[in-house]
């Protein structure tokens, strides 16, 4: 299976940390890795791993979303994507300001695909201004389909977001082949 996710996040929320942490845990620079790739207005990076005996081949896609110039370039960037991350710094409420943004262009280009929001920084705790349950009110009022908040620096839920993501994912796909399937056999009962 191949995956196409998006990363949607203001500079300072730690998308490409988060990455690194998740796709080079071991590596003190991902630049030099072979998973790693960049364009203007994105940079892209890929995994192949093994999840619930299936090999998953997952191409991320940060974009490079605050950067005007790179605007008219968000559709092709999200068309074909399996899913999105959209994340914000739990110690700065204005990395929120953008999200109503980003989550219209995801809809309008990418369709309906899971999309997660995820809160980072939550080892910065005393610093914190936004609330988990802020969090949780965006996810229900956004229609986003799930919701976590992460550590970079800890690893705390990295994996448990990513898993969530390709679960979410995986059911969207399944749910899109069996469509097709009963489309197709209806055409079928059709003909005969």
């Amino acid at each position: 299976m191949i995956f196409k996710i998006l990363f949607f996040g203001t500079p300072s929320v730690g998308r490409k940390s988060f990455l690194k942490k998740y796709i080079t845990p071991h590596e003190s620079h991902f630049k030099n890795a072979p998973h790693f790739y960049q364009e203007q207005g994105v940079v892209f990076f890929q995994k192949t791993f093994l999840y619930n005996q299936f090999k998953i081949k997952a191409t991320f896609w940060l974009i490079n979303n605050d950067n005007p110039r790179f605007r008219y370039a968000f559709s092709s960037f999200c068309k074909g994507a399996s899913g999105a991350l959209l994340l914000y710094d739990v110690t700065d409420s204005k990395s929120l300001e953008r999200l109503p943004d980003w989550i219209q262009i995801i809809k309008s280009h990418a369709g309906a695909v899971p999309i997660c929001l995820v809160g980072t920084k939550i080892d910065l705790g005393h610093q914190r201004e936004v609330t988990t349950e802020k969090g949780n009110s965006l996810k229900n009022s956004n229609q986003i389909s799930s919701f976590s908040e992460i550590s970079i620096i800890t690893g705390e839920n990295v994996d448990k977001t990513i898993t969530k993501l390709l679960e979410l994912m995986k059911e969207a796909r399944n749910e899109k082949d069996e469509r097709k399937m009963i489309v197709a056999l209806r055409k079928e009962e059709s003909i005969i």
